[in-house]
């Protein structure tokens, strides 16, 4: 009994490691079917382009590279160039009234050859929008004189860009004036983007690269730094110097004409304000000067420029304070 259970376990041993074996032999066969079959499917996208793939926004789906060149070549007739410029103008022209004529589309072969083979079947769903380089004949004289009606290139109606900067408000604070962006072109420069877009058959002319735009914007850090340290100083207005029998108040215009701005940064400045000490002393000594002076009984008299009498401003001292 035991030796033909044995037997019997035996048969099935061997039966189970021939249907594993078959089973092997048949994954492997599978695998290297799907493999071959992906290769042969990478090996045709070697000579075709991929589903959703588009040249210089033209379709060229499946076709090969003589097909795309063909299809490129015949797209003069649906060319439309269209050219934005400032303040949202826009202006276009067609391939047939430019009598244009597409004489090379074999850049499109770089765009074929630039396809991601190995991974084809990721590439397949995304879409593919290719840049090629091509070249094309046109009537210049057509161009120019189109160019030369469009209103974003007459000069005479351009305005020209203007910085922010800092302003005193009525109120004495100093705000930012934003810049204006204006609508100034690099006319030649315009012109010859134009002439570019079309020589290439490109779609579109952005008339931007060729606009001259303000240099300093309002959240410029210099001009904010600048804005900061005029309200700065002008907010410590008020302060008031007892001079003998009279006074002088540093009140925002007096404080305003003793900044000075650079560009970059405003400073108190100490030549102004050495200035503005021989202004007080002019003003106000009377160390050895004549000068009127009221008795107790209310006359006046002059109190003759000699002796140790009058008032005289320690001008070094006063400087370094206001400083």
């Amino acid at each position: 009994m035991k030796s033909s259970t044995a037997s019997k376990k035996g048969k099935q041993s061997i039966a189970e490691r021939k249907a594993s074996v078959r089973r092997q032999r048949l994954l492997v066969g599978f695998v290297a079917v799907a493999a071959l079959l992906y290769i042969a499917v990478g090996v045709w996208f070697l000579f075709h382009f991929e589903p959703k793939s588009s040249i210089n926004g033209i379709d060229v789906s499946g076709m090969t590279l003589a097909e795309a060149e063909t299809v490129l070549k015949s797209a003069a007739s649906s060319y439309v160039l269209t050219v934005s410029g400032p303040d949202g103008q826009s202006a276009s022209i067609t391939g047939p009234e430019l009598e244009m004529a597409v004489t090379d589309a074999s850049d499109a072969e770089r765009c074929l050859r630039g396809q991601p083979v190995l991974s084809w079947l990721v590439a397949i769903f995304r879409d593919k929008q290719y840049d090629a380089e091509l070249k094309a004949s046109y009537n210049s004289d057509t161009l120019a004189v189109w160019m030369d009606g469009l209103p974003m290139l007459d000069e005479s109606a351009m305005e020209t860009p203007v910085d922010a900067y800092l302003e005193q408000a009525e109120s004495g604070v100093y705000v930012i004036v934003p810049e204006i962006m204006g609508s100034l072109l690099r006319t030649e420069e315009a012109r010859g983007l134009i002439s570019e877009a079309v020589s290439t058959v490109k779609a579109e002319a952005d008339l931007a690269q060729a606009q001259t735009f303000p240099e300093v914007y309002r959240n410029d850090p210099v001009l904010l730094t600048r804005q900061e340290e005029w309200n700065g100083y002008l907010q410590s207005s008020g302060l008031t110097y007892n001079i003998a029998d009279t006074r002088e108040v540093l009140d925002g215009p007096v404080i305003a004409g003793l900044l000075e701005d650079d560009g970059e940064h405003v400073t108190l400045s100490r030549e102004k304000v050495v200035t503005m000490m021989a202004v007080w002393r002019d003003r106000h000594d009377t160390y050895k000067t004549s000068f009127p002076f009221r008795t107790h009984d209310g006359d006046t008299v002059y109190i003759e420029p000699y002796g140790d009498y009058g008032f005289e401003l320690n001008e070094e001292a006063t400087c370094e304070d206001v400083m």
